[in-house]
């Protein structure tokens, strides 16, 4: 828990509706933030003894008493559920365990989000669940104590069912994470069924079920959400989940287990009903027999348990949940000493619309069965590009009344807004100006002939229905790309490319304002012309609206329609923007004839305005049915501890509370990153000073806050993964709580930013100090949780707008004014190993000796089965040589000065120039990294010979030992990693400088610059070297200690980065262009009939990894690719060996699939984790660690040399 001081403190705005003007004012001066706005609020955070002293009695000599009175339960229940916490921790613990038990405000910032631009309330604590067991336990322990609670599953979510509204404690489920076996279905002939736990990662479990041959017809738009909240969001408006979800688990009040099915009744309701989450428990009309059939259910006192396999064993997920699953399961299975039974097997049920769409307000589900099939073999996709809405709804209207077997299985819609903001910038060769609507179907068939014959079907009705309408088809339809007919078991990219743009557009938006319609697919084409047509009531040249979406079978459409344009966090242009929401959203519900019981669209209510949502979701709710609606909710949560205050709005000021969202761009913000820019455009501070780097680290974490689309997608990380894994199995055994994701980690430093803007309004100097020491306090606290990134930079490659790890945790560390992060210890060894001292070439020696002295000992010890596999990580020590890579032996100098060497073939010249012939204008400048220098220079000789004596091109070596500094940075010794890599630059713009001499001496044009190496992570640091030049203090401090002349331009220092594979291609592929003959010094290297891996690095670019398997591809009939990370992550197995170890198993998961002959890859720590795991198995006899490790050019000349002599 937290400590004392941090328990009295909280954020008083998020717990207060829109103020009056007057009170609001003079709140003002104590809080700093103003608390009179409907849409937006600041944090504001203040003590206990403040609140209690100075604002109640303000609140009360201005306030009603019905107001201050809604305020001050909230402030005492906050404080009153801290207490019940403290009293409850050690039974808590007893239940999760203490790693799985947080009130750190990193944690609570982190799990009070999902994927939707706005916050409210931090929750109070979070616990993790890895049981449904656990789960039935602390619910019923927090509903007899009457303590609130919020499910949390990936928070991938867009309808902030997961944001608390009220103090409450978040209970993540993403433990929950098994998966059954294939069944036939309960439903349908020839369809089947998966139970699946809800915290299974919907695109994991989408993926795992592809690899079988199956597939789930439920697209929930988002890149990363759990199943279990997909159930309780209802997806996508909810038609999707209703139709596809056959039955589900969860734990209700006092922990209550039961089931939930779809009867008779529902199932018409679901199959008949165009609108389904406008109405909650839609099935539910008669609320007595409900609350019987309840009742009797509560009587059984059912113990929560897993729908059981006919093994006992749930089937783990491949890919992101490991093997060791089952074996836990069978171990827990023999340690319980009873048979595999389900308990809940012929339980009653209640309605599923009991449960799915209620936003957890219900109760926890904790496992979902979904309905699967078998998608037919072939596959055929178009996407048609349309000039005219009226065309392209007509052409819609026409399919969707095909009948239901002949309709598309895939069928989305793109609106022209849509392309013009987003997806012409995107893919400029795909969409133009002059498209106004996009849709994109795929048909499937029996046969190649079937499956073609179904498309020219939806084509052929299509196109008669325009014709029909009065338009000539080649004049609306500017173009219709069409996929051929695919065999989907040999792959559908064809199809992925053509529909990657709808896929990727999720990704690309800042959700602040967003809703889902619901709309019959006759009134589609209406609701988007009153979209175009009806503008705000100011500002209508700022509109900017998104509209996309997937179209049923059942004739309906669900649309997604986000308004850009307008700043949310301005208060004035948000109360335009939400009326301009209303206005639509009210003529949209109103296009049917007044004697149509179902009405044009409804507005659903999920995922929609941001927490908004149900704000104006009851306004179109009838009086009664909200009645009826909030009757069920009461009967399943009596005392309202489920998600309180999400969805069932039952005061004035309850509604209020939720319209309003956390404002994350104030106008105080906003000055003080202009300040900031100003400030460095001007040189009025040094930018050294301590407060400067203070003030700018605040700024970076809110500029980038600004860019961040809070999507989800750097959840792929690693390290999260192996540590619920290892939970999961029981091996954990941490005090500390879970690595957070990047997004969550930079929107707790958002909000510090925000408290210490707001505290800085009140113009009192104590206030500011007190809350920069809390505040700081908090990150300190939290620090302990960021020591564990393994910086494999995997949310970075996933991140669509490029936010980095590195500099944002380089801001943390500022923010919170906080000691190095790094230990002694380490940065002792790194220095020594990595430092730019003389000794260092000695060093390393030293080491390689002690290491081949110690190899006996520690094999022995790999040999020994008691001693568990993450221990055995400090018996495989890293890969070093005696004999260390000297590159003046390799090549020559030009002058005997010269910081670098050529090393080509006709030694006698002093030519650098890359290639004669294919690249006579450009210099391959070589960045050796550490080990490949020290550990195995074989890797950097291989790369000579290939260059010289197959590509007869000419590599410039930098002679110097140098270090990229991410070694540095890794442990947190960020300053110690930018002198790395100054000391670098220098280096290189040593070599560039004497070389563009060179060059104007012999009257040469000067040639373009490629610095490359084998090492994805020295390219990266190179990356970020070249970044540190737009700094004018960065180049004149490079150019002195480069000693080159004042009058040169460090801006005309210009260079490129790429991969040793990439130059290597490029030179391949002209050469095959230019279809040379043979040159008779060129080293011949021949086919081999032999299958390797490329374990592709976590910081390779795309182009790297094409290239490098491109390459592979040439000389071997066999290539695999092994894109998980391999655990080791330089040191940081070292420092987190269970992590590292369960990292590393995943990736032998994925050796086991495609075994190699041998593993290859450019990165030398790669090496290092794939030999470090290889020898721990190997040491067990597991067959699968027979292969060698090594470079990638090296295993080239190995093999191919051989079969070529």
């Amino acid at each position: 828990m937290n400590n004392q001081e941090l328990d009295n403190w909280l954020d008083l705005a998020g717990l207060m509706p829109p103020m009056p003007s007057d009170a609001a004012q003079k709140l003002y001066a104590k809080l700093g933030v103003d608390t009179s706005g409907k849409h937006t609020f600041l944090p504001s955070l203040i003590t206990r003894n403040e609140y209690s002293h100075s604002i109640l009695p303000l609140m009360k000599q201005e306030l009603n008493s019905d107001l201050v009175d809604f305020i001050h339960k909230r402030v005492e229940k906050t404080f009153e559920l801290r207490n019940k916490l403290k009293t409850l921790q050690n039974r808590i613990i007893d239940i999760v365990g203490a790693g799985n038990f947080s009130a750190l405000w990193l944690d609570r910032e982190a799990f009070s989000a999902d994927s939707m631009e706005h916050r409210a309330l931090m929750t109070e604590a979070v616990i993790h669940i890895y049981s449904v067991e656990a789960l039935q336990k602390i619910v019923s322990l927090f509903y007899k104590h009457e303590i609130p609670m919020i499910p949390y599953g990936e928070g991938g979510g867009y309808n902030m069912g997961v944001t608390p509204m009220a103090p409450a404690v978040t209970i993540s489920l993403r433990g929950i994470d098994h998966i059954s076996e294939i069944r036939a279905s309960r439903r349908s002939e020839g369809k089947f069924e998966i139970s699946v736990g809800a915290g299974v990662p919907f695109k994991d479990l989408v993926a795992y079920l592809a690899k079988r041959g199956f597939v789930l017809r439920c697209d929930p738009n988002t890149p990363r959400a759990a199943t279990g909240g997909i159930a309780a969001t209802g997806s996508n408006g909810g038609r999707k989940a209703f139709e596809v979800i056959l039955h589900g688990r969860a734990v209700t009040a006092d922990g209550t287990a039961l089931c939930f099915e779809a009867d008779k009744y529902e199932t018409d309701c679901i199959n008949n009903e165009p609108f389904l989450l406008a109405r909650k428990f839609f099935s539910i009309e008669n609320t007595v027999d409900f609350e019987n059939k309840y009742s009797e259910i509560k009587k059984k006192r059912l113990k929560a348990c897993r729908t059981a396999n006919s093994t006992g064993v749930i089937i783990p997920l491949q890919g992101m949940k490991a093997n060791a699953n089952m074996l836990a399961q069978q171990a827990e299975l023999q340690e319980k000493g009873h048979e595999n039974t389900d308990g809940m097997l012929d339980a009653p049920t209640l309605p599923i619309s009991a449960f799915v769409g209620a936003e957890g307000s219900t109760g926890f589900i904790y496992e979902v069965t979904f309905e699967i099939e078998k998608p037919l073999e072939w596959l055929q996709a178009s996407r048609w590009h349309f000039n005219n809405v009226d065309a392209a709804m007509c052409a819609t209207r026409a399919i969707k009344k095909l009948p239901k077997h002949e309709q598309p299985e895939y069928f989305e819609f793109i609106s022209g807004q849509s392309i013009r903001r987003f997806l012409i910038q995107d893919f400029p060769t795909v969409f133009s100006q002059n498209d106004e609507a996009v849709i994109i179907l795929a048909v499937e068939g029996k046969s190649k002939e079937d499956c073609a014959l179904r498309h020219m079907l939806n084509e052929k009705v299509a196109h008669e229905a325009m014709l029909n309408s009065q338009y000539k088809v080649t004049d609306v339809l500017i173009k219709m790309e069409k996929t051929n007919v695919l065999l989907q078991s040999e792959g559908i990219e064809q199809f992925e490319i053509l529909r990657k743009p709808r896929e990727e557009l999720p990704k690309k938006l800042r959700t602040k304002c967003k809703t889902d319609m619901e709309i019959r697919t006759e009134y589609l084409g209406e609701v988007l012309k009153i979209v175009a047509r009806t503008n705000p009531r100011e500002r209508a040249e700022q509109k900017q609206d998104v509209l996309f979406g997937h179209l049923t079978p059942n004739h309906t459409a669900i649309i997604h329609w986000n308004i850009g344009g307008f700043d949310l966090y301005d208060e004035e242009q948000a109360d335009i923007a939400w009326d301009y929401l209303e206005n639509v959203i009210g003529k949209a519900q109103s296009l049917a004839p007044t004697d149509d019981k179902n009405g044009s669209a409804r507005f659903t209510g999920e995922h929609g305005v941001a927490g908004k949502a149900p704000f104006l979701w009851l306004n179109y709710i009838p009086e009664k049915d909200f009645k009826r609606m909030c009757s069920i909710k009461d009967i399943l949560d009596q005392k309202d501890l489920f998600n309180p205050d999400t969805l069932f709005l039952r005061t004035s000021h309850a509604r209020a509370l939720r319209a309003r969202l956390l404002n994350t761009s104030a106008k105080f913000i906003q000055e003080s990153l202009e300040k900031t820019k100003k400030a460095e455009a001007k040189k009025l501070v040094q930018i050294n000073d301590p407060d400067f780097l203070l003030l700018a680290s605040e700024n970076y974490a809110v500029a980038e806050g600004q860019r961040c689309t809070r999507c989800n997608s750097c959840k792929v990380c690693p390290v999260v993964d192996a540590e619920h894994e290892l939970e999961r199995e029981k091996k954990r055994k941490s005090k500390t709580s879970v690595l957070p994701s990047k997004r969550n980690i930079l929107m707790f430093m958002e909000k510090i930013a925000h408290m210490r803007r707001a505290s800085e309004q009140t113009q009192d100097k104590n206030a500011v100090d007190k809350i920069f020491k809390v505040t700081a306090q908090m990150m300190k606290e939290s620090a302990s949780l960021l020591s564990k990134c393994f910086y494999c930079r995997k949310c970075d490659k996933a991140c669509p707008v490029d936010i980095e790890i590195h500099p944002l945790m380089r801001a943390y560390h500022k923010m919170g004014k906080l000691p190095s992060m790094g230990s002694k210890l380490w940065g002792f060894i790194y220095e020594r190993l990595m430092g730019e001292d003389f000794f260092k070439s000695i060093t390393y020696r030293l080491v390689a000796f002690f290491i081949l002295l110690g190899a006996p000992f520690l094999y022995f010890m790999r040999k020994l089965s008691f001693v568990p596999d993450w221990l055995k990580s400090y018996t495989v020590p890293p890969t070093l040589a005696f004999a260390h890579y000297e590159a003046t032996s390799e090549g020559n100098k030009i002058e005997s000065t010269d910081n670098f060497v050529i090393i080509a073939n006709d030694l006698g010249t002093d030519n650098f120039i890359g290639h004669e012939k294919f690249a006579n204008e450009t210099v391959y400048i070589r960045y050796r990294g550490c080990m490949d220098t020290f550990g195995k220079p074989e890797a950097t000789t291989s790369v000579d010979e290939y260059f010289k004596n197959v590509l007869h091109a000419r590599i410039v070596d930098l002679e110097k030992k140098m270090c990229c500094g991410f070694p540095f940075e890794a442990d947190g010794l960020h300053e110690r990693a930018k002198q790395s890599q100054i000391l670098s630059l220098i280096e290189i713009a040593k070599c560039i400088y004497r070389l563009m001499q060179e060059c104007r001496d012999s009257l040469n044009k000067i040639p373009q610059f490629i610095v490359f190496s084998n090492c994805p992570t020295c390219c990266e640091a190179i990356k970020e070297m070249r970044t540190l030049l737009k700094s004018e203090d960065i180049r004149e401090q490079v150019r002195i200690r480069a000693k080159l002349p004042e009058d040169f331009d460090m801006l005309s220092l210009d260079f490129s980065i790429q991969d040793t594979a990439e130059i290597a291609m490029n030179l391949i592929k002209k050469t095959q262009s230019e279809n040379l003959p043979a040159d008779e010094n060129t080293l011949s290297l021949n086919k081999v009939t032999k299958t390797v891996g490329l374990k592709v690095p976590c910081h390779n670019t795309k182009s790297a990894t094409d290239a490098q398997i491109e390459l592979l591809k040439m000389y071997y009939t066999g290539v695999a690719a092994y894109d998980r990370c391999c655990g080791l992550s330089g040191t940081g197995r070292l420092k987190h060996p269970k992590i590292g170890t369960k990292i590393s198993e995943k990736l032998f998961e994925q050796i086991r699939e495609e075994p190699p002959s041998a593993v290859v890859t450019g990165c030398p720590s790669c090496r290092d984790g794939v030999k470090m795991q290889r020898d721990i198995l190997a040491a067990k006899k597991d067959s699968i660690a027979e292969f060698e490790v090594s470079g990638i050019f090296e295993q080239i000349l190995k093999d191919c040399k051989k079969v070529a002599s």
